[in-house]
C-alpha cells in the first residue's frame, strides 16, 4: 500500500477587512467602539435600530448607483473596502461570497406592495432585479470586476459565519492540485484565489 500524500500547508487567511456599519466605516473604528463598549443607534420608529448614514458616491459612481438597492450599496461599499485594506485589485481569481441576514427587503416590498394592491400589472421590471437574493453579490462581482465564482449565503444572523465557511470550502476545494470552481480560463483557483 502507498504512503498517504505528504500533508500541504492549505491555510486559508482573512487578508482583508471591509465594514460598513452605525458603529464605524472601517475596521479600526469599529473595534475601538465595541472595546468601549458603545452601542450605535437607539429609538428608530418605534424599534432599537442603528440605521447607516453613507454617501455611496465614495465607492460607486453615479450610473452604477441608480440600479442598485440599499443593499447592494452596503455590499459594494463593504467590499471594495476589504480590497483595499488587503492591497488587492479584483481580477479573474478573485470570487464573491455575500453572506445576507434578510436579504433585500427593501427592494422586496417596494417591488410587492404595488403588486398586491393593484394586480401583477402593477409589476415594476426596474425594481425585480434586485428582489432577487443574489443581486447584491452579483452587483460587487461587477462593480469591483471580480470575475471568480459568485455565491449569496442566507443564513438569518449567522450570515457572515456562513459566507466565510463557503468562501473558505471553495478556497480549500480549489486548491493548486484539485479541479473546482474555475475561472473562465479554466484554471483552478488554487493559489492566489480570494474571495470577499
Amino acid at each position: 500500500m502507498p504512503a498517504p500524500p505528504e500533508a500541504r500547508d492549505e491555510s486559508v487567511v482573512v487578508t482583508g477587512i471591509g465594514v460598513v456599519t452605525a458603529g464605524g466605516q472601517d475596521p479600526d473604528a469599529l473595534w475601538e467602539k465595541y472595546r468601549a463598549g458603545v452601542s450605535p443607534g437607539g429609538p428608530y420608529r418605534g424599534l432599537r435600530a442603528a440605521p447607516v448614514e453613507f454617501d455611496p458616491g465614495r465607492w460607486i459612481p453615479p450610473r452604477e448607483r441608480r440600479r442598485m438597492d440599499r443593499l447592494g450599496l452596503l455590499a459594494v461599499a463593504a467590499c471594495h473596502e476589504a480590497l483595499v485594506h488587503a492591497g488587492l485589485d479584483a481580477h479573474d481569481r478573485v470570487g464573491v461570497v455575500l453572506g445576507t441576514g434578510l436579504g433585500p427587503m427593501r427592494s422586496t416590498e417596494e417591488f410587492y406592495l404595488p403588486v398586491l394592491a393593484s394586480g401583477s400589472a402593477a409589476a415594476s421590471p426596474a425594481v425585480f432585479p434586485n428582489t432577487v437574493f443574489n443581486a447584491a453579490a452579483g452587483q460587487v462581482a461587477m462593480v469591483l470586476g471580480a470575475k471568480g465564482p459568485t455565491s449569496t449565503v442566507t443564513a438569518g444572523h449567522a450570515a457572515g459565519a456562513s459566507a466565510l465557511s463557503v468562501a473558505y470550502d471553495l478556497l480549500r476545494a480549489c486548491g493548486p492540485r484539485r479541479r473546482g470552481a474555475l475561472p473562465g480560463d479554466g484554471r483552478p483557483l488554487g493559489h492566489g484565489a480570494r474571495f470577499l
